[in-house]
């Protein structure tokens, strides 16, 4: 488990400092990429994707030329879910609420106080983000990915996510998002950054 953030708010994980700030300045430039962030807010609330989990094995694919497979995905799912249903949820639901609900509270002082809950909601991301790192650095994964294949981690994390339901399937629900993900993977590897 992540133990409480340095000083500088750097959570301290056994892979190191180095490692976590490492995955996280890839998140931030990957996130930032044309279509990414709304292909992960698609994905996420039309299909339960965890997008701390998409945007690790995203990383660990093109940082690391490695595919997690799905076993790799259910442990990753599994490590983060306490932490996703108890704090990142309820964090990003009264976000979401304070951001439509009408309160007789002056205007400035609820957009301060989303503010301050979006905040606290980054945090969350990040807490589950140096678990992640925390786990591969201590158990490190398989490659999913046959010799010569570049391999899928957008397609191996969503299907983990979409068979939990019974709607349409990711293709069909999605096609827009998981399209763009995936062109933004192909351009991280052939630059080779994030």
């Amino acid at each position: 488990m992540t133990t409480p953030p340095a000083p500088g708010g750097t959570p301290r994980t056994p892979g190191g400092p180095d490692a976590f700030e490492a995955e996280w300045r890839f998140v931030l430039d990957f996130y930032a990429l044309e279509g990414v962030s709304a292909a992960c807010l698609e994905l996420q609330d039309r299909l339960g994707v965890d997008v701390t989990v998409l945007l690790h094995a995203v990383w660990l694919h093109c940082r690391h030329g490695q595919t997690p497979d799905t076993a790799a995905i259910e442990t990753f799912d599994a490590a983060v879910r306490p932490w996703r249903t108890q704090v990142t949820v309820p964090l990003r639901a009264l976000r979401r609420m304070l951001k439509s609900a009408p309160f007789p509270i002056p205007a400035d002082i609820v957009a301060r106080t989303r503010r301050h809950i979006a905040d606290a909601e980054l945090g969350a991301e990040q807490g589950a983000f140096a678990l992640l790192v925390d786990m591969y650095a201590r158990i490190g994964m398989a490659d999913s990915a046959a010799p010569g294949d570049p391999g899928d981690p957008v397609g191996v994390v969503v299907r983990h996510y979409a068979t939990a339901g019974d709607g349409p399937t990711p293709a069909q629900a999605c096609a827009g998002a998981l399209a763009a993900m995936r062109q933004a993977v192909r351009a991280c590897r052939r630059k080779g950054t994030g």
